[in-house]
Formats: structure tokens, sequence, C-alpha cells
């Protein structure tokens, strides 16, 4: 077979053509230009997609209120041990499949030769529009912290607050990416730097809350508001599951990275493992020194702005200082910010990927540009951007359309990583030289170790499953009723139906993958 080689950004020279053959056996040839070429611009890259810290602010109001002290603290260390094996064994699998299809061209390597291509394209399908709900969500957490410092400075909340920052933030992350989306290396270090400089802001501030908050051990860890303990220690567990969940960006973008498969398993580990901590350190110091944000009362509190209880928090700590208190959202704003923009690139080349394999006559046509030219998918861009926008305008019709579909993120996350499990699996049960029968280094635990990882991760992620289905609160109304599950169906639904309608025809797994047909 001949070799293309990937076209290289002038920056940096062609990347190993190891990392190529995996593009080759599908039956593709390469396009992408590799821009990330620094394990520091993979870190960069990965930690803002994901924003643990940020993110973890922003629920604390929705976690403490339904859960409580205890099972947010407690979530969030169970949740950061848990997630960690699970993206351990997600890298050691992606040296099989260095691709931009991640998980669902995992298991089309690990899946039984009955049954890859429809778990595959079942699986790529339902990534597609998670990655547009989590791309929606980003959006909106950047107008969420724009709409914090009107909100500080004003004392008043309106939805368009939000609302047309998340539009205006969304569009620029389009044009970004069709323009610039060749310098992703530059800035993502820079980024770094500004989400440590937003870090010990936050630890500084909240201790300063500690003067007049700090709660006991004992409060801290006996507190559960909303359920019963248990169910709000487990109601934690989901919530900072679904902090910690989407790491797996590294995998999409694979094809974007210089040598994937050594670079973006060691980075996917280091990012996890420090954003965890950072989480761990954000829940301390919110569970221990904010006090009960549950029952503020202060008047950014019952603002009707989500984060009212964060905002009065903060407030606080600045003895009223709303300049230095605007300021930590304004951080949190340039994060989100970048995760938008690097969320619209992630969520194309998944979007680019599916159409890719999928091969259908029709879209191939559309999307000629893309598959067949060396350079950015700039019409999957396009496309990316163009669901979440919908999402968003949702949100002024039925603001319970718009949370029943962004609350499907983390329950769908959890279903893939569950099927990629389940498939490595049975891969160890009957083919245990796909993935190494003995161990072989620190991401090759070998047959015996890898099947009890693969179960542990496994128990976890369904226990994690059944809980994103719990309702937000006890006895809820239409607008408080967790849309998690239904949303879910649907989308295995409208994938089921484009299955036997075309799908099925059309999509191919590649050559280096042998299909059942």
């Amino acid at each position: 077979m001949e070799m293309r080689v990937r076209p290289s950004s002038p920056e940096s020279p062609p990347r190993p053509k190891q990392e190529d053959v995996a593009i080759e056996e599908l039956g593709h040839k390469v396009t992408i230009p590799s821009t990330l070429t620094s394990q520091l611009g993979i870190i960069g890259t990965i930690s803002t997609v994901v924003c643990p810290w940020p993110s973890a602010l922003s629920i604390a109001p929705l976690a403490l209120s339904n859960g409580g002290t205890g099972g947010l603290l407690v979530g969030f260390i169970v949740s950061a041990i848990f997630m960690t094996l699970v993206y351990y064994l997600i890298a050691e699998k992606l040296p099989l499949t260095p691709t931009a299809g991640g998980q669902y061209h995992m298991v089309l390597k690990l899946a039984p030769e009955r049954y890859r291509r429809f778990l595959s394209y079942i699986c790529g399908f339902a990534l597609c529009f998670t990655w547009a709900s989590y791309l929606t969500s980003a959006s909106w957490l950047f107008g969420m912290n724009i709409s914090g410092i009107i909100t500080i400075r004003t004392g008043e909340y309106q939805t368009y607050y939000t609302f047309v920052p998340a539009v205006c933030m969304l569009t620029f992350a389009c044009a970004v990416n069709l323009s610039w989306g060749r310098h992703m290396n530059v800035f993502e270090a820079l980024v770094l730097v500004v989400q440590f400089a937003a870090f010990f802001l936050v630890v500084v501030l909240l201790g300063m809350a500690s003067g007049t908050h700090t709660l006991s051990a004992n409060f801290t860890f006996d507190t559960f508001t909303g359920y019963p303990r248990w169910i709000g220690v487990l109601l934690g567990f989901s919530y900072c599951t679904g902090v910690l969940g989407g790491f797996d960006c590294a995998t999409h973008l694979a094809e974007d990275t210089q040598d994937p498969g050594n670079e973006i398993p060691k980075s996917l580990l280091l990012s996890t493992t420090v954003n965890s901590f950072s989480c761990i350190v954000v829940a301390i110091l919110v569970t221990f020194c904010a006090g009960d944000l549950a029952l503020s009362d202060g008047p950014l509190a019952v603002s009707g702005h989500p984060l009212g209880p964060i905002l009065q928090l903060f407030l606080d700590a600045t003895r009223g200082n709303k300049s230095t208190a605007c300021s930590v959202f304004a951080l949190s704003a340039i994060i989100f910010a970048v995760a938008t923009i690097n969320t619209a690139t992630t969520s194309s080349r998944m979007l680019f990927s599916l159409i890719r394999d999928g091969r259908d006559p029709i879209v191939t046509k559309l999307f000629a540009k893309d598959l067949n030219g060396e350079g950015l998918p700039r019409r999957c861009v396009v496309v990316a951007c163009i669901l979440p926008l919908i999402i968003l305008w949702i949100n002024f019709v039925s603001s319970v359309g718009f949370q029943a579909i962004v609350s499907q993120v983390t329950l769908a996350l959890v279903i893939t990583y569950f099927m990629v499990f389940a498939c490595s699996l049975d891969a160890r049960i009957h083919r245990p030289d796909l993935l190494g029968s003995a161990p072989g280094g620190f991401f090759r635990p070998g047959r015996y170790l890898g099947i009890a990882t693969d179960i542990t991760a496994m128990v976890f992620l369904f226990v994690m499953g059944l809980i994103c289905c719990i309702p937000f609160a006890p006895n809820p109304n239409a607008a408080g009723w967790n849309y998690a599950p239904f949303m879910i169906l649907a989308v295995v639904l409208i994938g089921l139906i484009i299955w036997f309608v075309s799908a099925r025809k059309h999509y191919r797994p590649g050559q280096g993958v042998p299909a059942h047909v």
C-alpha cells in the first residue's frame, strides 16, 4: 500500500509514519495537519476543553442543594480516583487507534467481529451529538461568567445577559477554528498560565472567606440536603463525574497531534491527575470555607443568577470589593472562551471522522473538500457549530428543553466509556494478543490485570449511569426533572433509523479492520 505522508504545519517536522498507518488502515488518506507539537500544548488543550475546577465552582450551588457538602467533597475524591482509572484505560487503548474517532474507533477495533460495525456506528453517532451538547455547555458557561460580572455590578439578572455572550462566543469560536486553526499550539501554553493565575486567586479568596464562614468537619461530612444521606453521596458522585468527564477530547485531537500514540496517553493522564487535584482543592475550600451556599440569602444569591450563591461568596470574600470579585469571573470567562474554541475543534474532528467513515454518497459529496483536501475540515467546523447555536436558541423558547439536551452529556460519555471497556474485556478474554497478554510497561497492564481494571471501571460506570438518571431533586416538577435518559434514548433511536436507512449500506470500518457484512 502506498503510504501518504501527513501534511504538517510549517513550524513542525512531519509526524512519524507509524501514526498514519491507523488512518491508512481505515481506508482514508491523511488530510489534517499536525499542529499540536508539544506536550505542554496538548495538556493545555485538554485542560481548557474540560475546565474542571471552574466547572466545579459552577455546579457547586446545584451540588450543595442536592447532596450537600458531604456529597460534594466525598464525590470529588471518589470520582477523581475512578475517573483516573477510566482515563488510564482509554490511554492504554489509544495507540491501537490514534485517530479522531476516539471511543468509537476503539469499539471498532475491540468489539466482536459480528457486531463491530453496528456498535461503533451507534457509539460514534452518540459522540457527535454529545460533543455538540458539550460545546453548547462551554459557550453557556462563558455567558454565565460574563453575566455574573454584570450581576455583581448591577445586582440584576436577565437570561439574555447569558444568552447574548454565549451566542457571540460560539460564533467567534467558529471563526477562530476556520481562520487560525493551524496555530493551536501557540496559545495553549499561555492559557495554562491564565488557569494557574485564576486558580491561585480563587484559592486565596476562598481562604479569605473562611474568616466568617468556616464549617466544622462534622458539619461538612454529615450535611446532606435534598435526598437522604447515601443518595446525596451518589448524586455528588454524578456531579463530580460530570465535571471530570470529557478528557477523552484528547483522543479526538489525535490527528492534530505530533506522535499521538506516545504523547497523548502521557498528556491525558497528567492532565487528569493535575486537574482532579485542583477540583479536590476547590471542593475542600468550598465545603469547609464557603459556608452553606445552599442557604445563602445575600442579594446576589437571590438575584436569580444560576451562580448567585457563588457570586455572593466571592463578593463577601473581597469585603464587598466588586472589582476584585469581578476579576475572578473575568479570568474564568477567559478560560471558558478558550474552552469553547477548543471544544469546537474537538466536535468538528469527531464529526469529520464519522462522515469520513460513513461514506454516504450524498454526505460525502457535500463534504468532499474536507475529505479530499489537505487542510483543516472547515465545513465540518461550521456544521459542528450550527447545532449548538440551535440549542442555545432553544433556551429562549424553553429552558426545560435546553436543560434536557445539555443534561445528557455526562450520561452519554459514561455509556461510550462503558462500551469501550466492555469490548476491551471481550478482547482480553478471546483475543488477548490484541492488547497484550503479558505486562509490557505502564500502559500495558497485561491480560489479567487488564481484565480486573476493565471490570472495576465498568462497575463504576454502570453505577454512575444509574445515578445520572435520578432527578436532580426529590419530587421534581417539569423544570426539575432529569431528562438525560430520554435524550439518550432519542439520540440512539435517531441513530438506529439512520443505520437501517443508510449507514448499514455505506458505513465501512476500513481496510485494516475486518467487518462482518
